[in-house]
């Protein structure tokens, strides 16, 4: 089945704002919870939880085990990237698919 294009771009118009905001720390449940509608807000708002799932983590990690530390932090700062790449991206009106990050946010169903 072929969705209407128009449909398509009215998504990405309407969305873009909030796909961006989906990478900015706890603001992808707002999107979650507001945005299920817009196909592409809800894209980024899933894999903006999981970036944000796996930065508290990780910030756990750093801050509990100092051998470990360095790690996590080098993972927090590729954690940021990707945020940084998916403000960008959602901005822009793109699906970017982050590795290991989008295969988790495919299964997510809420």
């Amino acid at each position: 089945m072929v969705k209407d294009s128009s449909n398509i771009n009215k998504d990405i118009i309407e969305g873009a704002p909030f796909a961006a905001l989906s990478y900015i720390l706890f603001m992808c449940i707002f999107v979650l919870r507001y945005k299920k509608g817009n196909a592409f807000a809800y894209f980024h708002a899933k894999q903006g939880l999981v970036i944000f799932i796996l930065e508290i983590v990780l910030w756990l990690v750093y801050s509990i085990i100092p051998i470990i530390g360095f790690f996590a932090g080098v993972g927090l700062l590729i954690l940021f990237v990707f945020s940084c790449i998916g403000i960008f991206a959602g901005l822009m009106g793109k699906y970017t698919k982050f590795p290991l990050i989008y295969g988790i946010a495919e299964k997510i169903i809420i």
